[in-house]
Parts: C-alpha cells; sequence; structure tokens
C-alpha cells in the first residue's frame, strides 16, 4: 500500500513492475482452482484500492466508475439474455459483494483461461494508476469478461461470433474520426503511441497486433507455419468474414474465398497467380506489359474525355477490370461488361461481408450472386486453361470435386473481385481525390503531385489509405462441424498436408455445406493499416500524408511483404501480394497519364475523406470542355 498510495514515482513503478509477479502468480492458481475465490475477491478489491491523489479524488472517481457501469447495464436492461452480466454490472459495489461471499465452489465452472483473463483484468488493468484512461479500461474489461458468454454465442449460419459481428459494426460507428477510424478503433483516446495489441478485437479469441515489429514478425512465418501444419487460414478477405454464398455455384472446396484453400491446394495456385498478375521475370516481358497499361490507361482517358464524366470509383473499377484480364489472360473486357462486372463486384463484396450476420432463409434470396459468380468464373475458364491447362491438368486439388482448372480460374476471379481489383482502384481513387478535394478532411492541402514524383505519391496512398486492413491466420482453427475440437486439430498435418474440414451434405437456403468460421478458434491479425502508421517506423509524420523518398517504401508491410520464403515448398506458400509491381506499374502510369488541368470536379467541397476500407467519398470529374 506504501507503494500504491506513495507519490514518489519510483515507489509507484516498482509497484507496478511487482504486478508482473502477481500476473504469474494468478496464472499458477488459476490451474488450482480452489484459489479461484481468493483471486475474484482481490480484483474486485483492487477497483477499491485507495487513490494517491487523495480521498476527495477518489470519492469523485469511483461516482464516475458507478454511473459508466449504470449506464453499461441500463442499455442492456430489455434484453433477457443479458441478464446475468447486468446483474452484476449494476453497480460497483454490488460486483465486489459478490467477490466477497464467492467461494471456490461458486467458480469452479471457469476454466484456467477464463481465470487468468480475469486475474489480468483486475491486477493488471484495474491497478494500472500510470494509465490515465485506468477506469475506462477496468470497467471495459471486466464487462467484456462477465459478457464473454454473450459475446462468444454464434449467430448466422456460418457459426461467427457475436462478438465479432458487433466489433465490426462498432468500427463505422467511429467514422467522425475520419481517416483515423481505424486507429481510435484499435487504439482508442491514445493514439498511436504506444498501441501494440488488442485482445478479442474484431471479435473474441481475437488478438491484433498493431506494432510493425510485431507485424512484421508475426507475418514473416506465415509460409512455414502453414506449410507445417501449425496455422490455419480461413477464407478472409483481409480480416474480415466472408460468407461463401458467391462460391457456392462453383463448386469448389473448401468453399469461400481462396484465401482460404489447403497449403497443397495453394502450392498449385501460387505459381499462377505469380504469372498470371505479374509483370515478367525478364525485362523484354516488363517491357511490354508496360507499353499495354500506357496503351489502355491512355485510350481510358480518351474514352472518358469524349463522354465528359469521370465516375470515381466505379470507371476506375471497371479500368482495372480491363486491365488485370489483358494483363493476365490476355482477355479483353468490352466497356459495358467491364461496368456490369463493377455491379457484380459491388454486391458480392457488400453480401460477402454482411451475409455472416444474416438468417438463413435470407439466403434463397441470394441464388443471383451464386449464379452471376459461378459464370464469371465459367467464362475464365479457357483463357485459364489456354495458359496454363499444360500444367494444372497433372496436379491434385482435393478434396475440392472440381478439377484444378476450375480451382485457379476461381482464384483468378477472386483477385479481379476481392484483391487486386479492389484495392488498386482505391488508392487511385485517393489519389484523384487528394488533387481536387477542398474538403478539410483532405490530409493533403498542396493538392498536387511533385513534379515526377507519381510512384512515392501513389506509394504514398497505399501506405496511408491501406486498402488491406489485416492479415490474419488462425493458431487454433474453428471446429469443424461435425467433429470435435481435438479431432479438428489433428488434420492440421504437417509437410503440406493441412486437411479441410469434410464437406457435408448442401444446406437447403445457402447452397453449400456447413461451415464453421469463428467457433472454437484463436486467431491473430498483424494490423497492415495500423502498422503502415506506426510512428516507431515511420517517425512523426507516420500520421499525416508526406510524399517521402522512394527507399522509405521499403519498410512497407502493405502488400504483405514480409510473408516470402522460398525455402518452404519452393515458395509456392508464399504469401506476399502477386500483384504488387503490377499495382505499383499501374498506379504510376495512371499518374502519369492524368491530366489535372483536363478536369474539373462536381463539388470538389463534397469530396470527403473518411474511413477504410473505401476512404473517400463517390465523387465526378468533368471534362473542362464540357458545358
Amino acid at each position: 500500500s506504501r507503494g500504491l498510495c506513495s507519490r514518489n514515482p519510483l515507489d509507484r513503478a516498482r509497484f507496478l513492475s511487482s504486478l508482473v509477479l502477481l500476473k504469474m502468480s494468478a496464472k499458477l492458481a488459476a490451474k488450482a482452482l480452489s484459489a479461484l475465490a481468493l483471486i475474484s475477491t482481490l480484483g474486485a478489491l483492487a477497483s477499491a484500492a485507495p487513490c494517491p491523489d487523495g480521498a476527495q479524488t477518489c470519492a469523485a472517481t469511483a461516482a464516475a466508475d458507478e454511473a459508466t457501469l449504470l449506464q453499461m447495464a441500463s442499455k442492456q436492461a430489455t434484453k433477457p439474455r443479458f441478464a446475468p452480466a447486468v446483474g452484476l454490472l449494476a453497480t460497483r459495489a454490488e460486483l465486489r459483494e459478490v467477490a466477497r461471499r464467492a467461494s471456490p465452489q461458486d467458480l469452479r465452472g471457469l476454466s484456467a483461461d477464463q481465470a487468468e483473463d480475469l486475474s489480468s483484468c483486475s491486477f493488471i488493468t484495474c491497478l494500472n494508476f500510470l494509465d490515465p484512461m485506468r477506469e475506462e479500461s477496468c470497467d471495459r474489461c471486466l464487462y467484456d469478461w462477465l459478457l464473454s458468454p454473450v459475446l462468444n454465442s454464434e449467430i448466422g449460419v456460418n457459426s461467427v461470433a457475436l462478438g465479432y459481428g458487433t466489433d465490426l459494426l462498432s468500427i463505422p460507428l467511429l467514422h467522425k474520426n475520419g481517416t483515423n477510424t481505424y486507429i481510435n478503433a484499435w487504439c482508442g483516446k491514445g493514439g498511436l503511441a504506444g498501441c501494440s495489441k488488442k485482445m478479442d478485437f474484431p471479435g473474441p479469441g481475437t488478438t491484433s497486433y498493431m506494432d510493425w515489429e510485431d507485424v512484421w514478425n508475426i507475418g514473416k512465418q506465415y509460409p512455414a507455419k502453414q506449410w507445417s501444419g501449425e496455422w490455419w487460414r480461413g477464407p478472409e478477405l483481409g480480416m474480415f468474414m466472408l460468407t461463401p454464398v458467391a462460391w457456392a455455384g462453383v463448386g469448389t472446396w473448401p468453399v469461400g474465398l481462396t484465401l482460404g484453400v489447403t497449403p497443397a491446394q495453394h502450392a498449385v495456385l501460387r505459381p499462377v497467380l505469380d504469372d498470371a498478375f505479374g509483370t515478367g521475370k525478364m525485362w523484354q516481358q516488363k517491357r511490354a506489359t508496360q507499353a499495354l497499361i500506357t496503351s489502355m490507361i491512355t485510350k481510358f482517358f480518351e474514352s472518358r474525355l469524349a463522354e465528359g464524366r469521370l465516375k470515381i470509383p466505379g470507371d476506375l473499377k471497371a479500368l482495372q477490370f480491363q486491365l488485370l484480364n489483358k494483363v493476365a489472360l490476355n482477355r479483353d473486357v468490352s466497356w459495358a461488361d467491364a461496368l456490369a462486372f463493377v455491379s457484380l463486384q459491388t454486391t458480392a463484396t457488400i453480401m460477402g461481408l454482411i451475409g455472416d450476420f444474416l438468417p438463413e432463409p435470407f439466403y434463397i434470396f441470394l441464388g443471383d450472386i451464386k449464379k452471376q459468380y459461378a459464370q464469371e468464373v465459367k467464362a475464365l475458364e479457357p483463357f485459364v486453361e489456354k495458359k496454363y491447362g499444360t500444367q494444372l491438368a497433372s496436379q491434385s486439388c482435393a478434396p475440392s470435386k472440381t478439377s484444378c482448372l476450375t480451382l485457379a480460374s476461381t482464384s483468378v476471379m477472386d483477385g479481379l473481385t476481392f484483391a487486386g481489383g479492389i484495392s488498386v482502384p482505391t488508392d487511385m481513387a485517393t489519389a484523384v481525390g487528394l488533387l481536387y478535394s477542398t474538403s478539410p478532411t483532405n490530409p493533403y492541402p498542396a493538392r498536387e503531385i511533385p513534379p515526377n514524383k507519381e510512384l512515392e505519391f501513389f506509394w504514398e496512398n497505399i501506405r496511408y489509405f491501406a486498402p488491406v486492413v489485416g492479415f490474419p491466420s488462425w493458431s487454433t482453427r474453428p471446429t469443424c462441424p461435425g467433429l470435435s475440437p481435438k479431432e479438428t486439430q489433428s488434420l492440421n498435418k504437417p509437410g503440406g498436408k493441412q486437411e479441410a474440414c469434410k464437406q457435408g451434405p448442401k444446406n437447403w437456403a445457402t447452397g453449400y455445406s456447413k461451415v464453421n468460421q469463428y467457433q472454437g478458434g484463436t486467431r491473430q491479425v498483424p494490423v497492415l493499416a495500423l502498422a503502415q502508421r506506426d510512428p516507431k517506423k515511420w517517425g512523426p509524420t507516420s500520421n499525416e500524408f508526406v510524399v517521402r523518398n522512394l527507399i522509405e517504401y521499403k519498410k512497407s508491410v502493405g502488400f504483405a511483404e514480409m510473408a516470402e520464403d522460398n525455402t518452404v515448398a519452393g515458395g509456392k506458400m508464399n504469401r506476399i501480394c502477386p500483384g504488387k509491381t503490377l499495382a505499383l506499374m499501374i498506379g504510376e502510369t495512371f499518374l502519369k497519364i492524368f491530366k489535372k488541368g483536363d478536369w474539373d470536379a462536381v463539388s470538389p467541397e463534397s469530396i470527403v475523406f473518411d474511413s477504410g476500407p473505401t476512404w473517400i467519398s463517390d465523387f465526378v470529374l468533368k471534362s473542362v470542355t464540357t458545358p
């Protein structure tokens, strides 16, 4: 108590350092459940510890804490399933009294992990008097701990956790923070300084890592950890789950975004993707790719000037679809077909994100998405076969009952729709918006690209307006339907032989077999978007839009640059974006050909910069020759 109450900073520092030993003791005690009553009592009393700034301040703080708890509880009071938590949260005094009365028998239902979480919350968070947000953080962790059974509860047909849904929905609610929304969602009011790790966000059992060093060190292990079966990758777009409905009509397994295929399947697909979305290994090939991109973008601007309008981002997405089809497969796509694809892309993305939270009967209305996506994959197959048919013919893509050709065509389609098909137009849109927006939300008041710095300018858009938020994997994969957790983990065989869950009968509404995208799993998410703004790596202007020297962008993690290890499966388990060089080539060429003087913005004050993943409002440029 002397250390706690002392005004001497060294005494208080010694007291706080002892918390590490307390936590260790708590972990040991948690394994002997007979000591849980004592841990809970100490945890509850921690929030009543004397405040070193005097009794008057303590009384005011306690009153504010009581009000916070009551406010939280009242919001849920009308929901019966929250009744147990509300009863404990009603007042801090009641919480203490419950802990004082608790006996070991009352607490034997807790697991060691639950006990450890409570201990950490009580001893570390609630007693950290050096944290200016201590009271808020303490209330939040106690609140989350008490509600953990609710937050882990299953929703939707794909078994995601309620807490994942509420966390996901909380991010756009912070949109008032503009381009700092991700910072506020993951780091709170404290900002980027000292923001390195966040537990149970987004969703229970998910740990987010924001520190650049952590992001790099975790990400570089992906090839080896997946090939060895230690980690599992799900069909996630960034850190977001996508319902597999769009893939139900294709017939591949595992169903869903092909980022979640098995290691053996990935080893088949990776060489195809590296070649299709690359710029060529020889300088002659790179030069030919550059000439092709330059020609197509030049014609794009000519046609848009003739039309008199440039709609952003829609027209940029259509252009990107044409470019990727031509570069990857030598496939020509008309402007009308490209615009039709953008409509499908938008619908598939939105429904993919929210579909996990929809009730089963709703899926019968999503039949058009399944049909259209399958048709697009089918349309790609002849082009994929012409270019890669020979190398795919001898490969096995089990357990998918479709051919490797179909799986490869699906993977290419996923790239066109969800990867480079979205990310590159996103940063082209922000780049153009920066040049015209007169909104106070514009982080680049200069509104001009520095001479001969088009590549650096595009790089800074990728860094500041990160198109990919996170890069998740699972150290414990979600439990397969029909299997126990132990049986599920036994599927994680080494040497690239990790197995998918068994395919069961198709659901009448969804059109695909039952899948579990979350329950029973433990997920880690390197948050690329925040590592790209880590002040320890990017300096004091890390959270500002500043066109930097080209060499600075070698620190980028935006393309998952660290997830490359050619010693694992000959590079076939690499997770670095296969289209990185192509994306930079397209972005730089686009900005070199774009002439700001050819266009005026319609309502430049309405070009608003906001939260990712879109970052900017839709806007229109009109030709200066258009009346």
